[in-house]
C-alpha cells in the first residue's frame, strides 16, 4: 500500500510539472506564481486519498478576470463529467453568504442610502456568515449534501435560508471575495488569486458597467473608485495567502486547457 501510494504520488507531481511547464511556453501564462512546495504537496495530498473532496477557492478584484476563469473551468470540468460518466464538481458562490439586511434596506429606503448612511461595506468580513460556511464546507468534506442560503441580488438585501442544494462531488469550487477570509481559507486545497494590470481592470470595469448596467463612464469611474479603496483594505492583503497567481488576461483558451489537464488527474 505505501509502494503504491508513493508510485501514484511520483505519477501525479509530475503529471502536475508538466502542466506547469507547458503553461510557461504560452505566449502569455496563465499561472504567475506558484508558492513553494505547494505542487508537491498538494500530490502527495491526493496520493493519501484519492476519494477525498478536493476544495478549490477562487478570489479576485472586480474585472480580473476570476469570473471567465470560473465560468471556463467549469464548463471544461463538466465536460470531462460527460466523458467520464460521473460527477466530479459542485459550486458555491460565496456571496449567498451575505448577511441578511433587507429590514436596513427598508429603515433607509434603498441599498444605496443604506451605504451612504451607514458606512455599509459588502467586502468587509463581518458582513458573511462565514460561521455558516465554514460548517458546510465541512460536511461537504465529510461527503454529505448541505442545504445553503440564497442571497438576492435585486437591491432587497434578502437572505433566504436552507434554499440551495449543494451535493457533494470530488471537486467543489467556491468562488468570491469571502474564500480567504480567516474563518475559512485553510479549508481550501487550492487557493487562486486572479489578477490583471490595475490599466486593463478599469478599462473592462467601465465597459462591462456602461454597456451592461446603463452608467454613465463618470459614475462607473467613481464607483470604481470606491471598490478600490475597498480592495486595498480586505481583498489585496489576502494575495500573500494565495497558492496559485492566475494571470486574468490570459486567453480563455488556455484557461480551458489548463482546467481540461487538472481535471483529468481525478
Amino acid at each position: 500500500m505505501v509502494l503504491a501510494e508513493k508510485e501514484l504520488n511520483k505519477n501525479l507531481l509530475q503529471n502536475f510539472v508538466k502542466i506547469i511547464e507547458n503553461d510557461k511556453k504560452r505566449k502569455i501564462p496563465v499561472i504567475k506564481f506558484i508558492r513553494e512546495g505547494f505542487i508537491f504537496n498538494l500530490a502527495a495530498k491526493f496520493a493519501k486519498d484519492k476519494h477525498k473532496v478536493n476544495f478549490i477557492g477562487i478570489t479576485g478584484e472586480s474585472a480580473s478576470g476570476k469570473s471567465t476563469f470560473v465560468k471556463t473551468i467549469t464548463k471544461k470540468i463538466k465536460e470531462i463529467e460527460n466523458i467520464k460518466h460521473k460527477n466530479l464538481l459542485n459550486f458555491i458562490s460565496t456571496d449567498n453568504y451575505f448577511n441578511d439586511i433587507s429590514e436596513k434596506i427598508k429603515e433607509h429606503g434603498s441599498f444605496d442610502n443604506y451605504l451612504k448612511n451607514e458606512n455599509y461595506n459588502p467586502d468587509a468580513p463581518e458582513s458573511f456568515k462565514l460561521e455558516l460556511m465554514k460548517k458546510h464546507i465541512l460536511a461537504l468534506a465529510q461527503k454529505k449534501n448541505v442545504y445553503i442560503p440564497e442571497y438576492k441580488i435585486d437591491g432587497t438585501g434578502i437572505s433566504l435560508d436552507n434554499a440551495i442544494l449543494i451535493e457533494s462531488a470530488p471537486i467543489i469550487i467556491s468562488e468570491g471575495i469571502a474564500v480567504f477570509y480567516p474563518a475559512v481559507r485553510d479549508l481550501f486545497d487550492i487557493r487562486f488569486y486572479v489578477e490583471v494590470d490595475d490599466e486593463i481592470r478599469l478599462d473592462r470595469y467601465i465597459k462591462r458597467a456602461v454597456q451592461f448596467r446603463n452608467q454613465t463612464e463618470l459614475d462607473a469611474i467613481k464607483q470604481y473608485e470606491t471598490i478600490n479603496k475597498s480592495a486595498k483594505i480586505y481583498l489585496r492583503p489576502q494575495r500573500k495567502y494565495a497558492d496559485v497567481i492566475i494571470n486574468g488576461n490570459a486567453q480563455i483558451d488556455d484557461f480551458a486547457r489548463i482546467a481540461e489537464d487538472f481535471g483529468n488527474c481525478f
